[in-house]
């Protein structure tokens, strides 16, 4: 299948795929052939979890080894994968992740927006798991111990991407100030209107720190319930740069069908509001190449 709006070199680093405890469109292989056939350069496996990175590299190298897709994994640093916990962390960066995300679907703001997964929260789970809040910070609004530890780990292995996950705008200013500081390479705000919630303000501080913003297809399909217009989102963008702009589907939920389909609707519809070709492949090729290959 054509898609028009998918420049070749495309690099999803936000795909939910089976397995999962979440039911997916598909899985990380079939994501990966579907990738190579559209002209993509890589995908970024995420579950909210479990490690991604073992099943990845033994993808690439069994199925994958001489095709132009590369695939890459990632850990969640959520209650079911140890919480806060920079032993846990560690371990992944040895596992060969590219991204580190701080709790997802754990994070405090998270279960306060979006409830607890299961059969009713956000993402719905085929199983039930309790969940503990998670928080980044003190009372006072300083960093945690264990999530600056967590950062220094960043610092010390300059090919992951420190991604701020679920937490607020609050907690993600305080990880982005401190990672800055500290010398991480690549920093990810997540999705940064939806969930975190921030302020035109805060994000420019982070891009003026060096982080990159990331602005999903997910949320402006329509029929998801976290809906937010395209139009929002390009006002956004042209606030805060397309030069510090990544764009990701996070697709992969079961309802929202074809991961590559709806990241070419996300793209189509960016268009419509006055981004170029070039803007698009800045955005989608080659900003993310940079975090993930330099």
């Amino acid at each position: 299948m054509i898609y028009e709006h998918i420049p070749k070199g495309l690099c999803d680093m936000h795909l939910h795929l089976a397995p999962s405890l979440i039911p997916r469109d598909c899985d990380i292989a079939e994501m990966a052939a579907m990738a190579k056939d559209a002209g993509y350069r890589a995908i970024v496996a995420k579950d909210h979890h479990a490690l991604t990175a073992p099943l990845c590299g033994q993808l690439k190298k069994h199925l994958f080894a001489d095709a132009d897709i590369d695939i890459f994994g990632s850990f969640c640093m959520n209650n079911a994968t140890g919480g806060l916990n920079p032993y846990t962390a560690e371990a992944a960066i040895c596992w060969g992740i590219k991204v580190l995300w701080l709790p997802t679907c754990s994070a405090a703001r998270h279960i306060d927006r979006l409830g607890t997964g299961g059969k009713k929260g956000f993402p719905g789970t085929n199983v039930t798991i309790n969940e503990e809040p998670l928080v980044l910070t003190k009372p006072d609004g300083t960093l945690k111990d264990e999530v600056i530890r967590i950062i220094e780990l960043a610092v010390q292995a300059p090919s992951v991407i420190l991604a701020t996950g679920h937490a607020s705008a609050e907690e993600v200013n305080a990880v982005v100030e401190k990672a800055a500081k500290l010398g991480v390479k690549h920093i990810l705000v997540d999705h940064p209107t939806f969930c975190v919630e921030a302020s035109l303000e805060q994000m420019r501080h982070w891009v003026e720190l060096g982080a990159v913003l990331e602005h999903v297809g997910a949320i402006c399909d329509a029929s998801t319930a976290c809906y937010q217009p395209p139009a929002d989102i390009a006002e956004v963008i042209r606030a805060t740069g397309v030069e510090h702009t990544l764009l990701s589907s996070d697709y992969g939920q079961l309802k929202l069908g074809n991961p590559i389909a709806g990241m070419n609707a996300f793209l189509g519809s960016l268009k419509e509001y006055g981004f170029t070709n070039d803007e698009i492949r800045t955005m989608c090729c080659d900003n993310p190449g940079k975090l993930l290959y330099n």
